[in-house]
Formats: C-alpha cells, structure tokens, sequence
C-alpha cells in the first residue's frame, strides 16, 4: 500500500515548540481595505507568513491553525493607517530581521510599520 507524501508546509511547526509572540503594526490601503473581511485577516497574513518562510506557531487539534490574533480589528471598507496583530512563532527571532522578512513580502496595500517581540509576565 502506497503512503501520500505530506503536503504540510516545511515553516509550520507543532504546538509544543517554543513560542514566541511578536506585535505587528500595519496600514491597510487601497483596494485591500475592501478586498478581505476582517475574518478573513489571518489567512492574509498566514500566506505572507509562508511566502517570507515564517516558521509559525500552530494550534494544537485535528486542524491546527497558526497563532494569528487581530485585537482590535476594524470592519471591512474602513482604510486603516495602524492596526495591531500578534503572531506567534517557533522561533526567536530578533524584532528588525522579521520586519525585514515582512516588508520584502511587498503585498499591495499592505505597509508594515513595526515589529515588537512580546516579552512573557
């Protein structure tokens, strides 16, 4: 019996890794800011994520899903020049090389502002 080779993605890793959570701030503009509902958000930034080789945190369950939260996310057709995400990630990484990593993504509409890694309490 022939076994089917994974199609999970090499930068996603389980949930018992380290985690390391990071704040990103950003401007949506243009077409975007009508383009995705704010449901839609985390599939958004889970593609540019794996474009720029993320190695992304996932969810624990039958169907893991990256940790990418929206705290305060603005309602579809409303343009935003600062918003607020937090993605979790398996690895350290210093705060200025992910936001270069995110910035060479270049998604139209998209404008990273900054990166800030979360410190623990």
């Amino acid at each position: 019996m022939r076994t089917r080779p994974s199609r999970q993605s090499p930068n996603l890793h389980p949930a018992d890794q380290l985690r390391v959570r990071y704040r990103v701030r950003f401007a949506k503009t243009g077409l975007l800011r009508c383009d995705q509902p704010p449901p839609t958000w985390p599939l958004l930034f889970e593609r540019v994520a794996r474009r720029v080789a993320l190695p992304l945190s996932m969810t624990e369950g039958f169907h893991p899903t990256p940790r990418i939260a929206f705290p305060s996310a603005l309602p579809l057709g409303i343009e935003s020049l600062d918003e607020v995400a937090e993605i979790d990630l398996c690895e350290d990484l210093e705060a200025d090389e992910l936001l270069q990593r995110l910035r060479g993504d270049e998604q139209p509409g998209l404008t990273i502002h900054s990166v800030e890694k979360i410190r623990k309490a």
